[in-house]
C-alpha cells in the first residue's frame, strides 16, 4: 500500500475533479508584480480567530504561527491532544481554517488531537513573493512537522475540494 507512507495516513478526501477546485488562488486576486515587490518583508500579527472567522471557535482552540525556512509564515490552529493528528486541508473560500473549526472541534472532543491551516492565499496566509505559495506539498510538510514536533505518532490527512486534492498530493509524498 502506497498510501501509507512516515507515519501518515490518507483517509479520504471530496470533490476532486471540479472545475475551480485547483487552483490556490480560486475566488483570490492574484496579486500583481507591485503589489509583491511592496509586500512589506514583515510578518504581519495574525488576528485572533474568534476576531477573524465569522462563526464560532471551539474553546481551546490554539493559534500558532508555522514559520518556513524562508520566513514565509502559515497560520494554523490546534485543539484537543493525543497522539493521533488529524490535519485537515480547506476548501477554496477564503476563509481557510475557519470552515474547518467545527469539524476540528467535533475529532478533538473524540479523543483526537487536530490541526488547521490557512494554506497560502487564503485565511490569514498570504504568503506573497514566497516559493512556499506554489509548494502545496511544503505547506503540508510545514503541518506534519508540527505535528510530528509535538510527539504525533500518526497523521491522517483530510480535504474538502482543494484540500482533498492537496492531501492526496501530499501523501504521494
Amino acid at each position: 500500500m502506497g498510501w501509507v507512507r512516515h507515519g501518515v495516513v490518507l483517509v479520504g478526501c471530496a470533490l476532486l475533479a471540479l472545475p475551480g477546485c485547483t487552483s490556490p488562488t480560486s475566488g483570490n486576486p492574484v496579486p500583481t508584480t507591485t503589489e509583491v515587490a511592496s509586500a512589506s518583508p514583515q510578518v504581519p500579527p495574525l488576528i485572533a480567530l474568534p476576531n477573524f472567522c465569522s462563526g464560532p471557535v471551539p474553546a481551546g482552540a490554539e493559534q500558532r504561527s508555522l514559520t518556513a525556512s524562508d520566513g514565509t509564515v502559515l497560520n494554523s490552529a490546534w485543539l484537543g491532544s493525543g497522539d493521533t493528528v488529524a490535519v485537515l486541508l480547506h476548501q477554496t473560500d477564503g476563509n481557510g481554517l475557519c470552515g474547518f473549526l467545527f469539524y476540528a472541534d467535533f475529532l478533538a472532543q473524540r479523543g483526537l488531537r487536530v490541526g488547521v491551516v490557512d494554506l497560502c492565499g487564503y485565511g490569514q496566509s498570504p504568503c506573497l513573493g514566497s516559493p512556499l505559495a506554489d509548494d502545496p506539498v511544503a505547506q503540508v510538510k510545514l503541518i506534519t512537522d508540527a505535528a510530528r514536533a509535538d510527539s504525533a505518532r500518526r497523521i491522517v490527512l483530510v480535504g474538502a475540494s482543494m484540500g482533498g486534492s492537496t492531501a492526496v498530493t501530499a501523501a504521494q509524498h
